[in-house]
């Protein structure tokens, strides 16, 4: 399929398909992760970028990097506050997590 023939999207629609913010599809774009094209002020993105895009995304996901290590997680005590008050399965989950990392 050339570039002719394939499906084109704008940012907010591939935003809007993903459910996150446009931002986050222009940042992967500046970033080099999804491929785009500029017509005039619009920013489109080729249906075969997109795919490629959410197979990295999946295989990133399963592996952790791109190099097979798996990557240190990222977290937020946000998600450990309950009615102002911390929970206390959250704060069992976070401590086997550093354990973990301790060992390594």
């Amino acid at each position: 399929m050339g570039l002719m023939d394939e499906k084109w999207y704008t940012v907010e629609e591939l935003a809007t398909k993903l459910k996150l913010h446009p931002e986050s599809i222009r940042r992967s774009i500046r970033a080099g992760k999804l491929g785009a094209v500029r017509f005039g002020k619009v920013l489109r993105i080729p249906e075969s970028s997109f795919v490629d895009y959410v197979k990295q995304i999946i295989t990133q996901d399963h592996k952790g990097n791109d190099d097979g290590v798996p990557k240190k997680g990222r977290f937020s005590l946000r998600g450990m506050i309950k009615d102002g008050q911390v929970d206390d399965q959250a704060l069992d989950e976070v401590k086997k997590i550093w354990e973990s990392r301790e060992l390594q």
